[in-house]
């Protein structure tokens, strides 16, 4: 009687590359020269006022929580915020290009993949947090087109639970008005006062709805420091 062999199977390596590469979570010199870099690049297209500076944490961890309105939004907190070094989020399709995977690399952001769980960046989000560090997210997970405010996702209020951090609510205004050397735009950074989600969510397992209602929370004082008009379902 003839046997078929049975071909052996390799256990199925990861395709993942992030996995492959050592991911900042400390300031390193070449996060402190590109804010330098930055700063002298975009100065002629905008102007930054800022409010509620005192409302950051001196020091660690915590997660800033921004409106997104505009591509310059990130560009700009990491340019322009001295007074504490941010590690984003940025979502994966950025990273395609060779020299913009290697600049975001470099500046401390890292890559997530948007509208799954992506386990990776959940655990690089830690990593930043506990190394004491402020991990800059969107929660409305992707840009308005129209600057309104838009539904938040719960990811934000499962971090900060998990890791007992703090979340500082921010809105940032006028970007979407910014145009490549057209003039200066002036840009107002609006910072409220941290929020402690652990202490609101109480002791205990959560569930979604827990996670919902604390997203609601951060969006609203998100909302607070925005005009009406932009608020959304949040006024």
């Amino acid at each position: 009687m003839n046997v078929v062999p049975q071909r052996k199977t390799r256990a199925k390596q990861s395709t993942d590359w992030r996995k492959n590469r050592t991911w900042p979570t400390q300031r390193t010199p070449f996060m402190f020269v590109w804010k330098i870099i930055g700063h002298i690049i975009f100065w002629p297209t905008y102007s930054v006022t800022w409010e509620g500076l005192e409302n950051l944490p001196e020091s660690g961890p915590c997660i800033l929580a921004s409106n997104h309105a505009s591509n310059y939004d990130s560009t700009l907190l990491f340019s322009e915020l001295w007074k504490r070094w941010l590690f984003f989020m940025a979502k994966m399709e950025l990273y395609e290009g060779w020299f913009l995977r290697w600049l975001l690399h470099g500046i401390g952001a890292f890559p997530v993949k948007r509208g799954e769980g992506d386990i990776w960046a959940i655990g690089h989000a830690g990593r930043v947090l506990k190394a004491g560090r402020v991990l800059g997210m969107f929660p409305e997970g992707t840009r308005s087109k129209t600057g309104v405010l838009q539904t938040g996702k719960t990811g934000t209020a499962k971090l900060a639970l998990h890791h007992k951090v703090p979340v500082v609510p921010v809105a940032v205004l006028n970007t979407n008005k910014i145009t490549n050397w057209h003039g200066r735009v002036p840009v107002t950074v609006k910072i409220g006062k941290p929020i402690d989600l652990v202490s609101l969510a109480g002791p205990g397992r959560h569930d979604q709805q827990t996670f919902h209602n604390l997203t609601t929370i951060v969006m609203r004082e998100i909302a607070a420091l925005m005009p009406p008009e932009l608020r959304g379902i949040y006024k």
